[in-house]
């Protein structure tokens, strides 16, 4: 590496890089396709990392602006190239940062020296249109490189505290955290691009905390605290709500509500509109009103559908199917609950993404609730996110499922876990740069989310990008110390640069069950790369006997054997996963592991065969 690139890539270390055209694009001010043309007909300064088949690219914002300079001034030097460059600024090719920079635009300097461009009969025209041009490289690079980043601190910040249970029954857990975690989602639907609510994840980890609301503050980085309470009583619910500025702990609003059970959740609309207009410096003050979300009149319906949403966002296998029965219980008591479909859909979906039940037992049932949620109420982001899952994984119908994620984000912006699965399939399809500018919209939203900063390490890893993939999974540890994801991604990572005593130094941390340690200790002080593969050996054994008793997913098997180089094999399980529908097929095109089979024909026949390669 040259010393101009090492010296490059340290500046990109401190906030001067941008890793995706969206990235690009969002610094610029324009659209995707505007700063592509850019780059093929105006030298707009952007690199590349080249792979095998495919490449990412990266810019400099201080190269960036260097080019508006010159473009700006090339632009003075004739009347076609000025007629071009304001074209390029009608309104619609303006994003909302365009909008924002319009109602409050920087203060520009006058350049006294502009007109020592100009000269002849066309000096007036030129000079006044030389006048713009100029003001409009200021704003770019001035406003850009500061004011942006002003504009973007003001977006308000806002966390909902899990709201206190205050009933008699320490079992209504289930529906403080249900209301809670509406909340989260009705202020979410409300200026998404004014308001970023932090997801239910993230602010579910202070639930019954000591700590205080500075503190809590500090760590999710927001300006607001929302806080409340629920009581119940029979079928009475009491809740209470306040709104306390972070920085100087100002109460600015509060108030409480009683309500019917069946109404509890579309009580949330009404708080929330209230809280929008309680921020200041009325930033807000024309947030429309928020219609309630699909609901139900049936109180033991509402009920079920809490108890499968409390229990839903434990996670794991168990938690999946025990959720499973209390959605089910909420369609059968109201067969118009939208909700509970949604719900439905989403329990089906996750036990299929992950290989805890076969696919074909899980994905048909999840488009199934999924369609009829969107039949009953088409405004449930959850509902469109979940038949993107389906599209993806299990219809392998690539336009549909990102038609289905896009509207699930353009419902509700908000909505951590539709970026998140979008990220996946956007990874899966080879497309790296978006893939990593949208789980970062993920990380945003969900900045506790150990599942969300794993994932980000793992598409970093597709991306053959291994010290951040690290970088970012060492996060996702320090929040879940035991993420074995995360661990997963670090040791592979590490295994691909050729690492191979540090990959071995991270396994043995993770290996801590007993069978673990004592396997461990009989390898003894084996050569780290031998070692490394005799714990795979070990696993692969294990995951037999296991298989003669419970479901083990294709994807495990082809993992291992990949990692062990043992191709047919591999190719055995691959099509395994073919037939089953499985998810690792679907990464084929992207993932480091099947990189020694890439020129074996069998791959590009499968590859065909999933649709992730041309005919």
């Amino acid at each position: 590496m040259s010393k101009e690139v090492m010296q490059r890539e340290t500046v990109a270390i401190e906030g001067d890089r941008l890793d995706s055209w969206k990235e690009i694009a969002v610094y610029l001010g324009r659209q995707v396709r505007t700063v592509q043309r850019w780059e093929k007909q105006e030298e707009l300064p952007v690199h590349r990392h080249q792979h095998d088949k495919f490449s990412t690219v990266y810019a400099y914002k201080s190269e960036l602006d260097e080019w508006l300079i010159r473009r700006a001034a090339l632009a003075i030097s004739t009347d076609d190239r000025l007629l071009e460059t304001i074209d390029a600024t009608t309104p619609d090719d303006l994003t909302h940062d365009d909008a924002a920079a319009e109602a409050h635009p920087p203060e520009i300097p006058t350049p006294v020296s502009a007109s020592r461009f100009f000269s002849g009969k066309a000096m007036p025209v030129a000079l006044l249109v030389g006048l713009i041009v100029i003001a409009l490289a200021v704003y770019l690079i001035g406003w850009r490189a500061s004011s942006r980043n002003s504009i973007a601190s003001a977006r308000i910040r806002l966390a909902v505290l899990p709201f206190e249970n205050l009933s008699r029954n320490p079992d209504q857990e289930w529906l403080s955290d249900g209301l809670t975690e509406e909340m989260i989602t009705q202020l979410g639907r409300l200026q998404p691009e004014r308001l970023g609510v932090i997801g239910r994840a993230s602010v579910m980890r202070y639930k019954a905390t000591k700590k205080s609301l500075e503190e809590i503050g500090g760590e999710l980085n927001v300006d607001y605290i929302l806080e409340g309470s629920v009581r119940r009583e029979n079928d009475r619910v009491r809740v209470t709500a306040q709104l306390i500025r972070v920085s100087d702990q100002m109460h600015l609003w509060a108030d409480a509500y009683d309500k019917d059970l069946p109404g509890a959740l579309a009580l949330q609309s009404e708080v929330a509109t209230r809280i929008a207009h309680s921020f200041a410096p009325k930033l807000l003050e024309n947030a429309p009103a928020i219609s309630p979300r699909a609901s139900t009149d049936n109180a033991a319906a509402l009920d079920e559908y809490l108890k499968g949403r409390y229990t839903w966002n434990r996670g794991g296998g168990k938690a999946f199917e025990k959720s499973l029965e209390y959605f089910d219980a909420a369609v059968k008591l109201d067969s118009k609950f939208a909700l509970a479909y949604t719900g439905l859909a989403e329990a089906h979906a996750m036990l299929g993404r992950y290989g805890i039940r076969p696919s074909a037992d899980t994905f048909p049932k999840a488009k199934a609730a999924a369609e009829k949620a969107i039949e009953l109420d088409s405004s449930l982001a959850e509902a469109h996110s979940a038949l993107a899952l389906v599209n993806f994984y299990w219809d392998w119908n690539w336009d549909a499922a990102e038609r289905e994620f896009l509207r699930a984000i353009e419902i509700n912006p908000a909505l951590a876990n539709a970026h998140h699965g979008y990220a996946h399939f956007l990874s899966a399809m080879g497309r790296h740069d978006e893939a990593i500018s949208e789980v970062k919209l993920a990380q945003q939203l969900e900045p506790l989310s150990a599942t969300i900063n794993s994932d980000a390490g793992w598409f970093y890893y597709r991306a053959r990008r291994f010290p951040e993939a690290i970088a970012v999974c060492r996060r996702a540890i320090e929040i879940e110390p035991t993420f074995s994801s995360a661990q997963s991604c670090i040791i592979d990572s590490l295994i691909h640069q050729g690492r191979f005593d540090e990959a071995w130094s991270e396994a043995k941390n993770f290996l801590k069950s007993p069978e673990d340690v004592a396997m461990v200790a009989k390898l003894g002080a084996v050569d780290p790369k031998e070692a490394i593969r005799k714990i795979k050996l070990w696993r692969l054994e294990q995951m037999k006997q296991r298989a003669k008793s419970e479901y083990i997913p294709p994807y495990q098997f082809v993992s291992v054997y990949a990692g062990l180089n043992e191709r047919d094999s591999t190719f055995e399980w691959l099509e395994k996963g073919y037939v089953a529908r499985d998810r690792i097929v679907l990464l084929m095109k992207v993932h480091p592991m099947f990189d020694e089979l890439r020129s074996d024909p069998r791959f590009d026949d499968l590859m065909r065969r999933v649709g992730l390669l041309s005919s």
